[in-house]
């Protein structure tokens, strides 16, 4: 399946959560998303140049005392453009994905688990683990607006366990992605493209 092939039969088959989606499908679709995504950057920057974002860098000294600069950069992204074709593809992304697990012999609703269970994690290790400390608002140039505040861990070990969970999701989830398709039909449906998958 070429990558525009694999692209138009995803976005064609957006409702559809049966099924089965082959390797080669899922994986064209996605490369299609992430050259599209460079392509609304390119877009974005050319008609609008780059945000300029201000970081309030917050670190802890030997002493245990908060230590507070500021930072400017330039950020090249997709903006608003971005944003809409994200949601947009929200819907054929989910389903194709859905489908690509039914491609291996799994229940599509399993896809759903890895990142639940790391967002809960860190949602739980940000909220408990977390303190606010306030910005220094004279280190920041005039007319700028920041938070008045940022969170900080008060264990940097369990917000790396937090970051290491989330990365083994994302592992997991990669790695039920890229598994081959079980040969011969199953229970979702014959394989679409037996022998090319």
């Amino acid at each position: 399946m070429k990558l525009f092939e694999a692209n138009k039969t995803c976005l064609k088959n957006y409702k559809e959560f049966s099924g089965r989606a082959v390797r080669s499908e899922f994986w064209k679709f996605i490369l299609f998303q992430f050259l599209a995504m460079i392509g609304l950057t390119v877009v974005n920057s050319i008609l609008f140049g780059p945000t300029e974002n201000l970081v309030v860098m917050v670190t802890t000294g030997s002493d245990g005392i908060p230590v507070q600069s500021v930072r400017h950069h330039l950020q090249y992204n997709s903006g608003w453009l971005g944003t809409i074709y994200g949601f947009a593809m929200l819907m054929p992304t989910l389903s194709v994905t859905w489908r690509r697990m039914h491609d291996t012999g799994k229940p599509g609703w399993q896809i759903i688990i890895p990142m639940s269970v790391a967002l809960l994690i860190s949602l739980l290790v940000f909220y408990f683990s977390f303190v606010s400390i306030p910005i220094d608002q004279s280190i920041v140039p005039h007319g700028i607006e920041t938070p008045s505040s940022v969170r900080m861990p008060t264990n940097p070990g369990l917000a790396l366990f937090a970051w290491a969970i989330g990365m083994a999701s994302i592992a997991l989830t990669i790695f039920w992605l890229t598994r081959k398709s079980q040969p011969g039909p199953n229970k979702y449906g014959p394989n679409p493209n037996e022998g090319s998958a």
